[in-house]
């Protein structure tokens, strides 16, 4: 299922079902599960998202977040929780960067409210969370998977909620883009 999920994510960038601004976010039936993917930075104004670290306690979690991170989730919270209202499966939340930081805004913010989140798996994601919302999100089953030597994955001061399953690499930028992490996934299966 890791595969679908990063092939998924990598969907996300081309092919939204939902894009609200520079927001992307693909919505798949896949193998009985609604998968929502997030995709991750894409031009400038989502860089300047991912450099406003500062926390912030949105009403709707009451949890820490980082503040850019959270601008972007945001963005697609109403079409996203509208697809889940009218949808009984359960639901798989999955991004990439970014798309991932939003994958664990979602789980937690959703599962916080009732609905049956069956896993969260992110790619390359960078910090996003810490305290209690580490805590909500880390209860729910999944992975994040890591590239050796993808940078953005140690960028921000913000923790994770769980620790990384990392897949082979080579250090560098080359080792983020969500289409290494396919193609890697091809090779060492997780």
């Amino acid at each position: 299922m890791t595969i679908k999920l990063a092939q998924a994510s990598l969907d996300a960038y081309d092919m939204p079902t939902i894009k609200i601004g520079n927001a992307s976010v693909l919505i798949r039936e896949i193998d009985g599960r609604l998968v929502i993917a997030y995709a991750g930075t894409n031009g400038i104004w989502d860089g300047a998202n991912d450099i406003l670290a500062f926390p912030w306690k949105p009403g709707e979690l009451k949890q820490w977040v980082h503040f850019g991170f959270w601008r972007y989730f945001q963005r697609t919270l109403r079409p996203v929780l509208s697809e889940l209202y009218v949808n009984s499966l359960p639901v798989v939340f999955t991004g990439h960067s970014l798309g991932g930081a939003a994958a664990v805004y979602g789980a937690s913010l959703w599962s916080h409210y009732g609905f049956k989140v069956d896993e969260l798996t992110t790619f390359g994601c960078p910090g996003c969370c810490s305290g209690g919302l580490a805590e909500i999100a880390g209860q729910i089953k999944g992975h994040r998977i890591a590239r050796e030597g993808d940078q953005v994955t140690g960028l921000s001061p913000w923790g994770h909620a769980r620790e990384a399953t990392v897949i082979p690499g080579n250090p560098g930028p080359i080792d983020h883009p969500m289409a290494g992490y396919v193609e890697q996934l091809r090779i060492t299966p997780v």
